[in-house]
């Protein structure tokens, strides 16, 4: 039973902060209906004599919904850890737009219009991937916008031939049993291609450790299990025409992963912008046929690639002497 139910007409105050800043240092008061679209209570605002900012990397001010690092100021910031010099320099600092001593939280949130703040996790939540670096918790938070999605967390994955983000989802009722390419297409409205997770684990709830934290070692098992084979059936049951075998031999060689497919995606298979240069440089060597990455990610499968040279060829073969002619004028000027 509801604690309203109980009590009858009482307020309920969500409060937070960190205890290097007095314990407490936002509140919240808790409606009696909470609306379905929020998927936490907020942190709220700063407590009297308190201030918190959300800065980003140059530790300017983020704009309304920009995800940030979560900065306390004010009276309650202590003076630092006890006999640990080191530590105190690295999380108690001086901004410089205004001089003040900050408290680094290692949260991340983002501001509401109405300047109310939302927890988004934690720093230590970001990641380096395929050259990128990624804030899981701008991915979760996505998510979370997304309607049915009811909880929602993302991990790394990692293999020893790539690196991949992973999403688990607790889904509504009526919205159940949705694609990953539904998930996919919609964070493409929000998010760049790189932050977009391959895999999609559904479940009945987030699995959580003894100390009711989310439980990642667990979560990663649970998709190592259910995880689809990556190598492509055709490759493996029927024969590859030449062009395709080629194409994949140019793949295979520079994302060093032997299981790609002529229907594996470029860069859900962990590619990176470096590797991309190198897979169009020596497929239109070898091919004849210029391919530049903007091919690429409109073509970003074998099957999809050998489609364009074929198209491509029926436009008529010209495709090498140009390059040909290209390439030494390059030379030329250098």
């Amino acid at each position: 039973m509801y604690k309203r139910q109980i009590l009858g007409d009482v307020k309920i105050l969500a409060l937070g902060g960190a205890t290097e800043a007095s314990i407490w240092s936002n509140c919240f008061e808790v409606p009696e209906r909470i609306p379905e679209k929020w998927k936490s209570i907020p942190y709220g605002k700063p407590l009297a004599n308190q201030r918190y900012y959300i800065l980003d990397q140059n530790m300017e001010n983020c704009p309304d919904w920009v995800p940030g690092d979560l900065y306390i100021a004010g009276t309650g910031v202590a003076q630092g850890y006890l006999n640990d010099e080191e530590r105190t320099k690295e999380k108690f600092i001086i901004w410089e737009t205004t001089g003040e001593r900050l408290y680094t939280t290692g949260d991340v949130g983002r501001y509401w219009k109405d300047g109310n703040i939302e927890f988004l996790g934690r720093v230590d939540n970001q990641i380096k991937i395929n050259g990128y670096r990624v804030e899981l918790g701008e991915i979760e938070a996505a998510l979370l916008e997304l309607q049915g999605v009811k909880k929602a967390m993302v991990f790394l994955k990692q293999s020893t031939s790539k690196e991949t983000i992973g999403a688990v989802l607790v889904e509504g009722n009526k919205y159940y049993g949705r694609e990953s390419e539904f998930y996919k297409k919609m964070l493409a409205k929000k998010l760049p291609v790189y932050m977009i997770p391959t895999e999609y684990l559904k479940v009945k709830d987030i699995p959580l450790n003894m100390n009711g934290k989310k439980d990642i070692q667990k979560i990663i098992n649970l998709a190592n299990q259910k995880q689809n084979v990556v190598s492509d059936v055709m490759d493996k049951q029927e024969s590859l025409s030449q062009l395709q075998t080629q194409l994949l031999s140019i793949w295979r060689e520079i994302l060093k992963n032997e299981t790609i497919g002529i229907n594996d995606n470029f860069f859900e298979a962990g590619g990176n912008s470096l590797q991309a240069i190198q897979i169009t440089n020596q497929m239109t060597e070898k091919t004849g046929h210029i391919i530049d990455i903007g091919n690429l990610f409109e073509h970003p499968t074998v099957s999809e690639i050998e489609r364009y040279i074929l198209e491509d060829k029926e436009n008529g073969d010209t495709d090498l002497l140009i390059y040909w002619i290209y390439s030494n004028e390059q030379k030329d000027r250098y």
